[in-house]
């Protein structure tokens, strides 16, 4: 298997570049947050209506309300994330954490099949963080959902390009792109 031709050609950039996430549908969201709620309409219905004690469905309200909890803040987290490359470096930024690494302190790129996309990790000295490439996930209900960051294999390349990571090697799982060693002359 030969590597992507992403991984291989490093594209340069003159100005800035913003990639960010496909925004996800919120319908599982949504679903959650609604099956929780009728959880709790039906609890509270049974326990003053029929002073029953329903600490089985209690417990499956607790799971479902902070199932829909994790779900949202996994969206709120996946619409506040962006990546900006720039000629000086580049930037990680979500709610949680916001990294600026200079293409002298990236170290390497690893990249994995995943799906129909690729897991990319990126290590540098200063944050490690990964993305995932577009991809289509099949729901296995006749629809798909679309995921990843918008143009990520544009990403990777720019990455590649301005950080010059020029070596690439097969690894276990994927391939990974790193500086080419240079020797002592």
């Amino acid at each position: 298997m030969n590597p992507p031709e992403w991984l291989l050609i490093g594209r340069h950039i003159s100005n800035s570049e913003t990639f960010t996430p496909i925004a996800l549908d919120r319908q599982g969201e949504r679903m959650a947050w609604s099956l929780a709620m009728a959880l709790l309409a039906l609890l509270i219905y049974l326990r003053w209506s029929m002073q029953i004690r329903l600490t089985a469905l209690l417990v499956i309200f607790v799971l479902l309300f902070l199932a829909a909890i994790l779900i949202s803040f996994g969206t709120w987290m996946e619409r506040r994330t962006r990546i900006d490359l720039s000629p000086e470096g580049m930037r990680y930024k979500n709610p949680l954490r916001d990294r600026w690494i200079r293409w002298e302190d990236l170290t390497r790129i690893h990249a994995y099949p995943r799906g129909s996309g690729w897991r990319v990790l990126v290590e540098s000295s200063i944050a490690n963080f990964s993305f995932q490439t577009g991809t289509v996930l099949n729901t296995g209900w006749g629809s798909s959902i679309r995921t990843g960051v918008v143009g990520g294999e544009d990403l990777v390349s720019g990455i590649v390009g301005l950080a010059n990571l020029s070596a690439v090697s097969a690894d276990r799982e994927g391939w990974t792109c790193s500086r080419s060693l240079q020797l002592p002359a």
